[in-house]
């Protein structure tokens, strides 16, 4: 079972995507998760091990998905930069790294006995909900969001950084601590993420269309970028099936990604 839901307090709509739970009595293949930049909060309530609480940074690599995790875990995907609400460490200096969540939140053994306790998904998702509203701390209102808005819909980091009256080299400094990545790194994850919706749509376009309309140079800049980002080529990424939109089901040898496994979830 994995059940998911946006968040019901609305001062969490603008830093929280939606909080999820899986619970998943055998898991029958591998799958791996493709990277959207965005951060979660992980926990595994299985009860078997003291750093089951964690901060999974904003991710740029794939990474494959620990099949014990999602046999009883509950979590929450944060929003780009939604981790500047929540936790005081700059977003790129946890980017792709997992990081014991007592680190950022000191104790948070409370949370997780409560969660290992409840009663289902909505108990744990109301818990959750109540202990994030509780730590709530929005990032004063800046130009950053109005600025990862136009590099997510293609404007040039140059540009963008001259609109906003920083440098290039302040804003990119600025732009990591809040993101997680540089500001052409994020823009890259953005469409990289625009392309993958493209690739695994119905009846999707010739590659060489959809490298033109999401802005790619061409054909071939367009597999580059889905081969660093996916570990797969554009092909194999239509291909193989989906267990949730960026997540790659692993059937045998259909392909190989990173050798390395972390114990995400994803979004």
């Amino acid at each position: 079972m994995l059940r998911s839901r946006p968040p019901r307090d609305r001062r969490l709509a603008a830093h929280v995507e939606r909080l999820w739970w899986s619970e998943v009595d055998d898991v029958a293949e591998a799958e791996t998760i493709l990277p959207t930049g965005r951060a979660q909060l992980i926990v595994d309530l299985r009860g078997e091990r003291a750093d089951a609480t964690v901060l999974q940074g904003p991710r740029s690599t794939p990474s494959e998905i620990d099949p014990a995790v999602q046999r009883r875990a509950v979590g929450v995907a944060l929003r780009s930069g939604g981790t500047a609400a929540f936790v005081e460490v700059p977003a790129c200096e946890v980017a792709d790294r997992f990081v014991a969540l007592d680190d950022v939140w000191s104790t948070t053994a409370q949370l997780r006995e409560d969660l290992v306790g409840s009663d289902g998904p909505e108990e744990a998702f109301d818990r959750l909900e109540r202990e994030l509203v509780e730590r709530l701390a929005p990032p004063a209102d800046d130009l950053l969001p109005a600025a990862a808005a136009a590099l997510a819909g293609g404007r040039p980091v140059r540009e963008v950084a001259d609109a906003i009256g920083l440098d290039r080299r302040r804003f990119a400094t600025r732009f990591a601590a809040r993101y997680g990545f540089g500001p052409k790194r994020y823009a890259r994850l953005r469409r990289f993420e625009r392309a993958l919706r493209v690739l695994r749509s119905d009846g999707p376009d010739p590659l060489a269309v959809v490298a033109a309309d999401l802005g790619y140079a061409d054909q071939a800049h367009l597999s580059r970028e889905v081969r660093e980002f996916a570990g797969v080529t554009p092909a194999e990424l239509r291909r193989v099936p989906a267990g949730a939109p960026t997540h790659l089901r692993r059937g045998g040898d259909s392909f190989k990604t990173s050798p390395h496994v972390e114990p995400t979830m994803g979004a």
